[in-house]
């Protein structure tokens, strides 16, 4: 980390030795702040490129999102929004999902949900944000309307509802959504087991006996994997 602060370092000083730099240009100093988690010289590089009236493409703003998600800074995450909301910069999936993501980092859920409706199109992505964040709200019911209505599920969107079903200690329903996930051929990580080993935990070993078994195993090139035995 150290040696790549230092080549961010010594790229600005040659980024400063020009005047007229592409957008392009900018944006690459922008991804290497960001990289070296100094968020902070992103937003201040930013300002430059507005002050220089350098013209600001959806890279752009994915990468100031991106900074403000990490600083929590929802007056700048709006400031960028205006771009997209006055046609300044055309939207996209991935500039909407990053506007999804500031906003609800921020705490503006109602924001990060207008998003999400407005969207023209959505992926597994957009949908688990909305889902992750109402379950760590605790509306585990709003969490699974939008999670059964997900075109296709990832084993990130699978262990968000798990989370959310452990969280209000419905450890029955963690199990069910597991086997769930099981039938639909999506694999489990280890935050996935780790979850459904805690259910297992709460529910006591007779529980555990009648709902599942897991077997783990590790092949030939280390990477270990589950198998879901079912209950009798």
């Amino acid at each position: 980390m150290f040696s790549l602060c230092r080549l961010v370092n010594l790229t600005h000083k040659v980024f400063d030795m020009g005047d007229a730099w592409e957008v392009i240009t900018w944006n690459i100093m922008l991804l290497g702040y960001n990289r070296v988690k100094q968020f902070k010289k992103s937003k201040k590089l930013f300002i430059e490129m507005e002050k220089r009236g350098v013209s600001l493409n959806s890279v752009t703003l994915v990468l100031m999102l991106s900074a403000c998600y990490k600083l929590k800074d929802l007056d700048e995450g709006k400031h960028i929004y205006k771009y997209i909301k006055e046609g300044i910069v055309e939207p996209n999936l991935i500039l909407e999902n990053a506007l999804i993501d500031m906003f609800i980092a921020c705490g503006e859920m109602d924001a990060a949900q207008g998003v999400f409706d407005n969207m023209k199109s959505r992926d597994v992505i957009s949908w688990t944000s909305i889902v992750t964040r109402f379950a760590n709200m605790s509306q585990i019911d709003l969490a699974r309307k939008y999670s059964d209505q997900m075109p296709e599920r990832d084993y990130v969107s699978w262990t968000a509802m798990i989370d959310g079903y452990l969280r209000m200690n419905c450890f029955i329903e963690a199990l069910t959504l597991f086997q769930e996930m099981q039938m639909s051929n999506v694999k489990p990580d280890e935050f996935t087991i780790v979850s459904i080993l805690t259910a297992c935990v709460y529910l006591g070993a007779l529980e555990l006996e009648e709902w599942v078994g897991i077997e783990a195993s590790t092949n030939w090139n280390g990477v270990r994997t589950w198998k879901l035995e079912s209950g009798h």
